[in-house]
């Protein structure tokens, strides 16, 4: 085990690897380990951000979208930011990696310059 921060990192098991691997791993993705007590399997990219979604501020407007892979993530994006903004259909053709980023692609969005309430996109799930 190694730790970079609070958290403990394991390599996830050979077996889950290729499944992974099959499934997952593209030009953005290059593999994944198990991090936290629970052993939540992570993008190996996770490392180097965990720190910044660990220390986080949640504020009171903030909105987190959580979806298992494959079951409607985008539409499910889609309709929340178009119900919160008054049907906004303009604002929607903002790419909704913009509008909606991934919580653990923070290295792409700056969660900062997000409008008030910033909608998160957790993939994964803690302890």
């Amino acid at each position: 085990m190694t730790s970079t921060s609070t958290l403990q990192y394991t390599s996830v098991e050979e077996q889950y690897e290729d499944l992974l691997k099959k499934h997952f791993v593209n030009d953005f993705q290059r593999g994944f380990l198990r991090c936290g007590t629970g052993g939540t399997v992570m993008p190996v990219h996770f490392k180097s951000i965990a720190d910044e979604i660990l220390n986080l501020e949640i504020r009171d407007d903030d909105i987190f979208v959580c979806t298992f892979p494959k079951s409607g993530t985008t539409w499910t994006q889609e309709m929340i930011w178009c119900i919160v903004n008054n049907l906004d259909f303009d604002g929607a053709k903002v790419l909704l990696v913009k509008r909606s980023p991934f919580l653990e692609g923070s290295g792409l969005v700056d969660s900062e310059m997000l409008k008030d309430p910033k909608y998160n996109l957790p993939r994964f799930v803690w302890d």
